[in-house]
C-alpha cells in the first residue's frame, strides 16, 4: 500500500509552507517513508513484528532545530488488536441477533399454543370434538420441546378427555339410531364398524385431509343413513375445505402478484388435489394456465 500525504500552512504573520510525504507499507511488516517539510527532506522506515512496532526517521522536524536530527521510536501494543476487538463486537452482534430471533420464535410458538388452547377449549364446550381434538392435538405436540410444561400438560389431558366424550358421543347416536328388534350380531357389527370409520376420519380431519375424512364419514352414512354425527362433520369438513381451498387459491395469487409464477403454480397444483367441483378447478385451470404463460 502506498499513501500519499499533502498539506499547506498559513499563518497570519507567517509565510505559506508546504508539506508532502509518502509511505510504502509492504505486507503490513515493513515501512519505507520519504517526505518533503518546507523544502527540507526528510525519510524513514519502520517494521512490525506481532504487538512490537520500530520507526525509524531522519530529517528537521520543528522550526528551532538547527539541523536534520535522527528518531528512533519503539511503540508496544497491549491489549486485544483492533481486529479482534471487531471480530469479539461481530460475535456478540450475532449472538444478540440469534438471542432476539429465539425470543421471537419462542413468543411465537407461545402465541399460537394459547390461541390453540383458547380454541380447543371452545370447541370443547361447543361439543364440537373433531375440532377440539385437532387443536388439543396441536399444542400436545410440543411435548418434547417443552417437557413438563403446565399448559402442554393440559392439552394432553383434554385431548383424551375430548376423544372420549367424540367416541361416547358418536356410541350414544348409534344406539338411538339402531332399531330395537336389530338383530344383536349386526348392531355389534355396525357399532364396530361405525366407530372405526368415525375414528379414521378424525385422524383425517386432524391432518387437514378433508377428502378422505368426507369419505368415510360418507361410508358411516351407508350404513347408518339418517347418523347426525357423520352428517355433521361432512358439513363441518366441506366448509373447511372450503377455507382451505379459497386460502390456497388467494396465497397463489398473491404470490403471482409478486411475479413468484412458480410457486403459484405449485400451489394451485395443491388446491386442484383437493378435488374441489368443476367451477372450481375450471378456475384453477385458468389460473394455471396464465401464470404459466
Amino acid at each position: 500500500q502506498v499513501t500519499i500525504f499533502m498539506d499547506l500552512e498559513q499563518g497570519a504573520h507567517v509565510p505559506l509552507k508546504f508539506h508532502a510525504g509518502t509511505e510504502y507499507v509492504f505486507q503490513n511488516r515493513a515501512m519505507l517513508r520519504v517526505g518533503l517539510n518546507n523544502s527540507q527532506l526528510s525519510f524513514g522506515a519502520g517494521a512490525v513484528f506481532d504487538r512490537f512496532q520500530l520507526d525509524y526517521s531522519f530529517g528537521k522536524f520543528a522550526e528551532h532545530e538547527l539541523s536534520p536530527s535522527h528518531r528512533v521510536s519503539f511503540t508496544v501494543k497491549f491489549g486485544k488488536s483492533k481486529d479482534e476487538l471487531i471480530q469479539i463486537a461481530e460475535e456478540r452482534r450475532l449472538r444478540e441477533i440469534q438471542e432476539k430471533v429465539d425470543q421471537e420464535l419462542y413468543m411465537e410458538r407461545q402465541q399460537k399454543i394459547a390461541e390453540a388452547m383458547k380454541e380447543g377449549k371452545a370447541y370443547f364446550e361447543a361439543e364440537d370434538y373433531a375440532r377440539a381434538i385437532r387443536e388439543f392435538n396441536f399444542v400436545a405436540k410440543f411435548e418434547d420441546e417443552l417437557p413438563g410444561d403446565l399448559v402442554v400438560e393440559e392439552a394432553k389431558k383434554l385431548l383424551e378427555l375430548a376423544q372420549q366424550r367424540s367416541y361416547d358421543l358418536l356410541e350414544e347416536n348409534i344406539r338411538e339410531s339402531q332399531a330395537r328388534d336389530e338383530e344383536e350380531r349386526k348392531r355389534n357389527e355396525e357399532k364396530f364398524r361405525l366407530n372405526q370409520l368415525h375414528q379414521q376420519a378424525l385422524a383425517y380431519f386432524e391432518k387437514e385431509e378433508y377428502e378422505k375424512a368426507i369419505e368415510q364419514w360418507k361410508k358411516m352414512l351407508e350404513i347408518s343413513p339418517d347418523n347426525p354425527i357423520a352428517k355433521e362433520h361432512i358439513a363441518k369438513a366441506e366448509a373447511d375445505l372450503e377455507r382451505k381451498l379459497l386460502s390456497l387459491i388467494n396465497r397463489a395469487d398473491e404470490l403471482a402478484k409478486k411475479g413468484n409464477y412458480y410457486a403459484a403454480i405449485r400451489i394451485l397444483d395443491a388446491a386442484r388435489r383437493l378435488n374441489p367441483d368443476v367451477n372450481k378447478i375450471r378456475l384453477i385451470d385458468q389460473k394455471v394456465t396464465q401464470y404459466d404463460k
